[in-house]
This record gives structure tokens, sequence and C-alpha cells, in this order.
């Protein structure tokens, strides 16, 4: 569909107006009301409410896409003291050869100590 084709659906049967209807829940039921109401070919009406439809499909995905990443970016491991050696160990190597820039360093370690201060908030399978 071209952006001309876009502007006319939005424009003639705007989503402010369509939202305050009370839409059928029947999609053929639907396309009738909104062909009667906006007085568009009933083609016109069908890709509007499907344009509407997927919009608010992908807004429920892009909301459950958000609170996983926010789950996961709140996410801290429960790493066993053996974890954390190992890790701390590897950061080493990886400076000492050039591969680990030291901001990236402080950020992990600044990670590893918080989980440390917080060790009581942790259930570890260690």
């Amino acid at each position: 569909m071209q952006e001309a084709e876009h502007f006319v659906l939005y424009a003639s049967m705007p989503f402010s107006m369509i939202s305050n209807l009370n839409l059928p829940d029947r999609r053929g039921a639907a396309i009738a009301y909104l062909t009667e109401t906006f007085h568009f070919p009933v083609n016109i009406a069908e890709k509007r409410l499907d344009q509407i439809q997927r919009r608010v499909v992908q807004g429920m995905w892009d909301d459950i896409a958000k609170d996983y990443e926010d789950k996961m970016h709140h996410f801290e491991p429960t790493w066993s003291a053996e974890t954390m050696r190992i890790i701390k160990q590897l950061d080493r190597q990886l400076l000492a050869e050039g591969k680990l820039r030291r901001s990236r360093l402080k950020k992990r370690q600044g990670l590893l100590s918080k989980r440390k201060r917080h060790k009581a908030l942790y259930f570890t399978a260690e």
C-alpha cells in the first residue's frame, strides 16, 4: 500500500472518531457499520479496520516485548562464588590481552560487587 493510500485511510476514517464508536464485535458487521457511518466503499472500510487491528496487535506485542526487556534488564544473576571467581579470572585475562577495556571491566566489577552487597537477597544453587 502506498503512502497516499495510507493517508486516505487515516484522513477518511480517523482513529479518534472510530475509537468513539461502538463497533460491533463481528468483523463483517464492523465493516458494514464503518461503511454506513463514514459513507465509504466496503473495501476502504475493510482496509481501515485491518490497519487498525494490525496496529492494536502490534502495540500489544510491543508492550509484551517491553515488559520482557524490562524484566531482563533488571535481572540480577545468582552466581555462585566459584562462578564469580572464574568471571573475575577471565576479566583479568581479557584485560591483559587487551580484549577488554577498563571501563567495561569496572562496569562488570560493579555488578559483581553489587551482588556481594545484596547477597542476602539471592538464592543460589550452591
